[in-house]
């Protein structure tokens, strides 16, 4: 987000919306969020929504070609998983 659009939880506001709709529209089990370590009001957006933090994982970024360290997290759609 822009600077002047942070810090107002309009990012809170679209996720949850995003969320709903994918509920609403799709039958599978559960969604991935990543965030590199260092982005937290990123990772605080995910929580804020039912994401769960499950591993630091080493993952590659193609248009960098670069290895850097992301927070990956699991929302379950499929509440009886």
């Amino acid at each position: 987000m822009l600077p002047f659009a942070r810090g107002h939880g309009y990012a809170k506001e679209a996720a949850k919306a995003a969320l709903e709709w994918i509920e609403k529209y799709f039958d599978i089990p559960y969604l991935i969020g990543t965030v590199e370590v260092d982005n937290i009001p990123s990772q605080k957006v995910l929580e804020y929504c039912g994401f769960q933090l499950i591993d630091v994982r080493n993952l590659l970024v193609h248009i960098m070609n670069e290895q850097l360290d992301f927070k990956y997290y699991r929302y379950r759609l499929d509440k009886s998983l």
